[in-house]
């Protein structure tokens, strides 16, 4: 979660316990996040990331392992987040919309460099998922401030 003045105000994971079929980890995802913003004013907008249909070359030899997964989550926390936030606040995005093209190792050491409070903590953030949140969140803040200065 990110105030207007993109400071952050919490960033975790939605951490599941393995081996469970898929269905059962995207509920609990959902759940988790449900609880996430429990007692929390409702959020003035959602960011999340979606599939763009893109299979990277570099993941599971191109072949899209996982894409399917990935997209059933992706629009399982989308609908959830249309419960805690308007649906007309609720932004979309793929990765290559807001990543601007640099690797996550990059995104994670550049993001570690200007909030060290991040870069604290990056060390457990293995797969840089804490950090891509809060870099996604951060580039709609910057996006919007393009808008109304545009």
């Amino acid at each position: 979660m990110l105030r207007p003045d993109a400071t952050v105000v919490e960033a975790g994971l939605l951490r599941l316990p393995g081996k469970r079929p898929a269905l059962a980890r995207i509920d609990a995802m959902v759940a988790d996040l449900f609880e996430l913003f429990a007692g929390v004013a409702q959020p003035a907008v959602g960011v999340i990331e979606v599939p763009s249909g893109k299979v990277h070359r570099g993941r599971h030899g191109g072949g899209g392992a996982g894409l399917s997964v990935y997209g059933l989550a992706a629009g399982a926390l989308r609908e959830a987040l249309r419960r805690l936030v308007a649906p007309e606040r609720l932004v979309s995005v793929t990765a290559e919309q807001w990543t601007r093209g640099k690797r996550k190792s990059v995104r994670t050491q550049l993001l570690g460099a200007e909030l060290p409070a991040y870069g604290a903590v990056a060390a457990r953030d293995g797969g840089g998922d804490v950090g891509d949140a809060i870099a996604m969140g951060r580039w709609w803040l910057e996006q919007r401030e393009e808008v109304r200065s545009g």
